[in-house]
């Protein structure tokens, strides 16, 4: 099974730590256009998600 969460929502931020409490992956697809905008995530959030790989 996958869990995605697309386009970068503010809600799949939250999703993603959920999914890290309980030791489990995700795919969060972003459309960077949309960081910082109503809606969305924050980029401080973008890279949160994206932990170390940035």
């Amino acid at each position: 099974m996958s869990l995605t969460f697309d386009d970068g929502v503010s809600g799949a931020a939250r999703a993603a730590e959920i999914l890290n409490a309980v030791d489990m992956k995700g795919t969060v697809y972003m459309n960077s256009g949309l960081l910082d905008e109503t809606g969305f995530m924050a980029l401080r959030q973008a890279k949160g998600v994206a932990g170390p790989l940035i």
